[in-house]
């Protein structure tokens, strides 16, 4: 996999990074108040606006345009409206392409951010380490909202899934950490052929059994409630490990892919999708901040390159393996075979 990357940075490009965080806040808050939202049902005058979130003057109109400077807010004459990326993805109405709720959590994840120079230094993150299992945890509305929100993101890249593998080689998968099922289900909608396996921790079954319901896929996708560390993995063709490898540490990720290889049937594989970092380690910064992201909020995890995911798949005796860059253009999925 080979990436571009331009060198060198002008003095006016240092003070832009800088002051980068001036347009993550301006979307993030937007989001936060709204905006979209409201837009969404039809264009609107500054004040008319302000009225509909509830805004002081003071600053209302300098926040429209500055949504406007930067592509997400359109403004005809006196009335705003939103762009068409914001109309697609950030008007809370369109549930099925809303984006906001996975923006709320990069507003949480924000203010670790501060405190990388101490993460640098002590290879500690800035979190609880069970974060994740306490939301798993909670309120059952929370958990909902959260599973929802990912399952957002995940709706991204499916399609994608479902087009580089040659299914049709195969009868069954199991999608390792497969949370509520979107991506087994988006998989088996495309090729019903399959029979899918969604393994997680046994208190998400019933998101999970809501949404296999709600599109259609209850027979093809079953749910297997487990641990994956502390319990087998189910036998399959095709085991998926799609955003689970960069959570855990090197020796975890070799332990998750022999047990992968013992759990695939000969002449099958596994798939990996992770933001990958090109083996190079020159450019696509996205991956290379995403696992500054990960030292931020995990005890192990980090992103890595498709070279290091080619160690660990041969030690655990996988073969020919290939990787590609799916269309959303910062995720690599990588398939490697069991010989038959």
């Amino acid at each position: 996999m080979e990436w571009s990357a331009e060198r060198g940075v002008d003095l006016g490009g240092v003070m832009a990074m800088a002051r980068s965080f001036y347009q993550s806040q301006l979307l993030l808050n937007a989001v936060k108040l709204g905006v979209f939202t409201a837009l969404g049902e039809g264009p609107a005058s500054a004040e008319q606006l302000r009225e509909r979130l509830e805004l002081h003057p003071r600053g209302a109109r300098d926040f429209f345009d500055a949504l406007v400077s930067i592509g997400l807010l359109v403004r005809d004459g006196e009335l705003y409206s939103n762009g068409s990326t914001a109309a697609n993805h950030l008007d809370k109405n369109k549930p099925q392409a809303y984006l906001g709720g996975f923006l709320g959590l990069s507003g949480d994840i924000y203010p670790l951010w501060a405190n990388l120079a101490e993460s640098l230094k002590t290879g500690n993150p800035q979190v609880n380490k069970d974060h994740i299992f306490e939301i798993y945890s909670g309120p059952e509305q929370q958990q909902r909202e959260f599973f929802d929100t990912m399952s957002t993101v995940t709706r991204m890249s499916a399609p994608d899934v479902a087009k580089a593998v040659d299914w049709s080689r195969y009868k069954s998968f199991v999608d390792v950490g497969g949370s509520i099922g979107t991506l087994a289900a988006t998989i088996v909608q495309a090729h019903p052929h399959l029979q899918a396996t969604c393994l997680d921790l046994p208190l998400i079954e019933p998101h999970f059994t809501r949404t296999v319901n709600e599109l259609g896929v209850a027979e093809q996708v079953t749910f297997q409630g487990a641990d994956f560390f502390n319990e087998p993995l189910p036998e399959a063709d095709v085991l998926i490990l799609a955003h689970i490898l960069h959570d855990w540490d090197i020796e975890q990720r070799r332990t998750l892919l022999n047990k992968a290889f013992e759990a695939v049937r000969p002449g099958g594989a596994v798939v990996v999708l992770d933001t990958m970092i090109d083996d190079e380690r020159s450019d696509r910064g996205h991956a290379l901040l995403m696992s500054l992201d990960m030292l931020l909020f995990s005890p192990g995890g980090s992103e890595y390159t498709f070279g290091e995911l080619c160690v660990w798949f041969a030690e655990a005796g996988f073969v020919r393996p290939s990787a590609h860059l799916i269309a959303n253009g910062f995720e690599c999925l990588a398939i490697a075979h069991k010989p038959a």
